[in-house]
């Protein structure tokens, strides 16, 4: 006989006994198992026959990172209207919720050997959450399995241990406190058999925090091997006598979601004036085969890319946009900050194949110059053609065979130059991009889409290895509102078949998501050839479609007819917190929304 536990004690949580409310169990035989939980199901769940081939095991759908789930097809322009779609539910959870979901077709689930969660025996369609509070949810993407008190039940919740508690020293703004726990998106291997991910853990005070990889068997929540501290450590490129290189588990964030790519899983570090790192992990054995600084004799340059993961081609070269930080490769250093690069695993080394840098790259790194490496890079599919754009809100397009390098402006601290050496340039957006691009091949043409900050979406046809039309893109009817980070984007289609394409873009409602913690988010959809039509809002039944609190850099998961959105929780009350001040109060209902049709 099993117990199953309600609500956020579903799994063993030490951390959290003394504030949760006092446990509740519902008693069910293994043999009894089905038969209740169907009795619960009744008349609580939206039936529906499942959808059957689609995958989402890795950030932005695919290690291209184009943003775009070619295999949808359940929804449609004419079926996604106010008539028919909408709110369905909402997947229960114990944080804020950064990562994007994945989805997985057709999974096998089998709890048998794991004795903490409730015996489960089927092969569904499933979506994977992990939270900021270091836990990993694994729920049946078409059906709501409902548990006494309303609450819906996941398949399997695995916790992780005590995440790192917040602070100003990582987050000028609180708007994530009160933890950092898994920041990063998952990523599910090619056999849909083990979820991996990184998770910031505290073992008991500053000195304690530890990032941790993690590999998780799919089918039951429960590690496949023991998992592993990250930790580097190389000598200064400038003598013994320099201090080392190291990780700082107490200031580096991971943030950009994880890469598989050829057995090897590279994750990323950076951000908020520290340095840029690329690690590469056997996914077999969880043992560590190279470590990369992008300025190991200089300052900053770290990789955040909003979320983004690195990219990879059919090669397993590895890509990635630096932040500010110090330049020096145009004179055979080995500091690239503001930069794109290309790396390789070669002889048990990361190396630099070919990078990047624009022409005003000291404008770029200085105090008042808009970053790069604000948003991640897109591979534009069976070409060898990359984009990408920061904060600047210029998109480059360059070949990754002949990416550039770095041609000096005549006046180094100009803020305007022309970047000659590479396929194209040109300015985008009004605002600063922090959303990658999507990138989708439609009937009529293929298309590159960027929502900026303080701006509407912008929709740019792409033909003959160039953007043909730059001062005369389609835009949205809606703009975002003053503040970053503008839209998160994901496309679902069924390949290129018209009528087919919809972009989904998750957009602040009313506040800057940056700088202040209560900003409602509103999912949207357009349609993808003429990107000025909004099919449909969460705002346009007010009530039953809201979606609650914009979670920052996140993009929605569209896979199976449904549409997965990550929140920050239900409600807060909009503020900015400066200085010292930092919330007490905090949502008390976390969730993933989802959408469908009804």
């Amino acid at each position: 006989m099993r117990e199953l536990p309600l609500g956020r004690n579903l799994a063993s949580d030490p951390g959290e006994s003394a504030q949760a409310p006092s446990k509740r169990f519902l008693r069910i035989t293994p043999g009894a198992h089905w038969r209740t939980t169907a009795i619960m199901l009744l008349g609580a769940t939206a039936f529906c026959h499942p959808v059957w081939g689609q995958e989402v095991l890795t950030q932005h759908n695919n290690i291209a990172r184009t943003g775009a789930n070619i295999h949808e097809s359940v929804l449609r322009v004419a079926n996604v209207n106010n008539r028919r779609f909408g709110k369905l539910w909402t997947l229960d959870v114990d944080g804020q919720v950064s990562a994007q979901p994945l989805y997985v077709s057709g999974l096998r689930i089998d709890t048998t050997n794991n004795p903490n969660v409730p015996l489960v025996k089927a092969t569904l369609n499933a979506v994977v959450v992990a939270t900021m509070h270091n836990s990993v949810y694994l729920f049946d993407a078409d059906k709501r399995r409902m548990g006494p008190g309303g609450t819906i039940l996941p398949l399997w919740k695995t916790w992780l241990g005590r995440p790192r508690p917040g602070g100003k020293d990582i987050d000028r703004w609180s708007t994530n406190d009160p933890e950092w726990g898994i920041l990063s998106t998952p990523v599910i291997d090619n056999k849909k058999t083990v979820l991996y991910l990184v998770a910031w853990h505290d073992d008991g005070g500053e000195a304690h925090y530890h990032y941790r990889l993690h590999a998780l068997r799919l089918e039951d929540g429960t590690h496949v091997m023991d998992p592993v501290s990250l930790t580097a450590s190389m000598p200064h490129p400038r003598g013994e006598s320099a201090p080392a290189v190291t990780l700082h588990p107490r200031l580096l964030k991971q943030r950009p979601g994880l890469l598989l790519s050829g057995g090897l899983l590279y994750i990323a570090f950076g951000g908020d004036g520290t340095l840029g790192l690329v690690f590469a992990y056997d996914a077999k054995t969880l043992q560590q085969r190279a470590v990369w600084v992008s300025t190991p004799g200089g300052q900053e340059g770290g990789i955040w890319q909003s979320g983004q993961g690195p990219a990879a081609d059919l090669q397993g070269n590895v890509y990635v946009m630096t932040g500010n930080g110090s330049f020096n490769a145009n004179r055979g250093g080995r500091n690239y900050g503001s930069s794109f690069v290309k790396l390789s695993l070669e002889k048990g080394q990361l190396t630099v194949k070919d990078y990047f840098t624009p022409c005003n790259v000291w404008f770029l790194s200085s105090s008042r110059g808009p970053e790069l490496g604000s948003a991640g890079p897109l591979l534009i599919p069976d070409t060898d053609l990359i984009v990408g754009g920061g904060k600047e809100g210029h998109l480059y397009l360059l070949s990754s065979t002949r990416m550039g390098g770095h041609v000096a402006s005549p006046w180094p601290w100009s803020r305007r130059c022309k970047n000659h050496n590479i396929l194209q340039e040109f300015r985008a957006t009004a605002g600063a991009i922090y959303g990658s691009p999507v990138f989708w091949k439609g009937p009529d043409a293929s298309r590159v889409y960027v929502w900026s900050e303080n701006d509407h979406l912008r929709a740019y046809i792409f033909r003959g290895h160039r953007f043909p039309e730059v001062d005369n893109p389609t835009v949205s009817t809606l703009r975002a509102p003053k503040g970053a980070p503008g839209g998160m984007l994901s496309l679902s289609s069924d390949g290129s078949k018209p009528g087919t394409g919809i972009l989904w873009a998750v957009v602040p409602l009313d506040g800057d998501a940056n700088k202040e913690r209560g900003v409602r988010g509103v999912l949207l959809a357009l349609d993808a050839q003429n990107v000025s039509k909004t099919l449909w809002t969460s705002e346009q039944s007010r009530g039953p479609d809201c979606l609650g609190l914009f979670a920052k850099f996140a993009p929605p998961t569209v896979a199976g007819g449904k549409v997965f959105v990550p929140t920050y929780g239900e409600a807060e009350i909009r503020r900015t917190y400066g200085e010292l001040a930092r919330p007490v109060q905090f949502p008390t209902h976390y969730y993933v929304a989802v959408y469908g049709l009804r």
